[in-house]
């Protein structure tokens, strides 16, 4: 333990004798491409933890850290750019003490990879006061693209915007979002950071500086399914997302080592390790790596629009002594082996707070 950082006030003393390690786990990929090429994409997750202890190795801070990726493999030639995809995306913005995190479901026309329009159809978002964790929390469905034009998900305005598609499959769109399209042209992912991390902030001294403010921004899409049925399937789920209970702590949550299975009578049950870290006005709080979650959908709770692949799953659980209403839109790509989705929690019965986040499913049964 480093004397002199803050972090643990028990372990400042000069008598006290602290150990402080970092645990990180090993990167799990899985393949996410079609059956002829599973490696063309790959839904990667990893974890750490932080664990500081005493002399009589009594654990005195937990800090859990938490990760999404997509690979996408470079194409050999152009990829197939056209038609529709449906899109999730997550960005962060923040600036001096508050940070503004939203969650967007996006349905994406494109016209041979030369331009694309976009119809925004749902919106999540979270704000959070950091200096005392006061926060604000909505949703919102949008009937018509027309209606959701006036904030888009997308950087640029509303309508068409252009994109550009090399022949190893990157990928600019709207001059601004970045990225790649997998070889089998079925998953596209894309960023945007500002500032951006290649671009060092330094001072006169050439030291470097902290920026106040920033935005990140994380845009996945699947071509859409046109016949989608989910009947038998099972899918892996790798899961971020941020909690808040207005004015007492934020929380940091992830879904690992999970499953969502659909069975024939349009019904579906999630299973899933479930870890959180604690974070208060004070600093860190409780974590666990450990709690499990359970989920049951009725067929009324799910549903698949068969031409578009849109997705909704929707139920309200009760969680010990809490009420927990769980709601969540997205995708199905075509082929089945991709499922994404935007999605939100509440919780009532004396822990009252708001979650959102993003889910990945990849179905490891559809090639049997």
């Amino acid at each position: 333990y480093e004397k002199g950082s803050d972090s643990v006030p028990a372990c400042e003393t000069l008598s006290a004798e602290c150990t402080d390690r970092e645990y990180s786990a090993g990167t799990r990929a899985t393949a996410a491409g079609p059956a002829s090429a599973p490696f063309n994409t790959l839904i990667d997750t990893g974890f750490s933890t932080r664990d500081v202890r005493d002399a009589d190795n009594n654990q005195l801070l937990q800090v859990f850290g938490g990760d999404l990726g997509v690979f996408i493999k470079k194409s050999s030639s152009t990829p197939t750019l056209n038609g529709q995809y449906g899109a999730v995306e997550m960005s962060v913005n923040g600036e001096s003490q508050y940070m503004d995190v939203e969650v967007y479901t996006t349905e994406l026309t494109f016209d041979q990879a030369t331009k694309v329009n976009y119809c925004e159809k749902h919106r999540r978002e979270l704000g959070v006061n950091l200096s005392n964790l006061d926060s604000s929390f909505a949703v919102r469905h949008f009937d018509t693209c027309v209606e959701a034009a006036d904030d888009n998900p997308l950087v640029g305005e509303a309508g068409e915007n252009p994109v550009v598609l090399g022949s190893d499959g990157a990928l600019d769109i709207d001059l601004d979002l970045t990225g790649w399209l997998s070889p089998d042209g079925l998953t596209l992912v894309t960023s945007l950071e500002e500032p951006n991390n290649l671009d060092a902030l330094l001072d006169a001294e050439e030291t470097l500086l902290q920026a106040n403010q920033g935005f990140r921004q994380f845009l996945m899409a699947v071509k859409t399914a046109s016949n989608a049925d989910l009947s038998g399937n099972r899918y892996r789920l790798v899961s971020i997302a941020l909690l808040s209970e207005d004015g007492a702590a934020v929380e940091p949550h992830r879904l690992n080592a999970g499953y969502l299975e659909f069975d024939d009578q349009g019904q579906a049950t999630l299973s899933a390790a479930w870890q959180w870290q604690n974070i208060g006005v004070d600093g860190f709080g409780e974590a666990s790596l450990n709690d499990q979650l359970n989920l049951s959908f009725s067929s009324n709770g799910v549903t698949v629009d068969a031409q578009t692949g849109a997705l909704t799953l929707s139920t309200v659980a009760e969680i010990g002594s809490e009420t927990v209403e769980f709601n969540s839109d997205g995708y199905v790509q075509e082929g089945e082996r991709l499922i994404i989705l935007g999605y939100d929690a509440q919780t009532s019965g004396g822990f009252d707070a708001d979650m959102l986040g993003v889910l990945v499913g990849v179905c490891t049964n559809c090639d049997q």
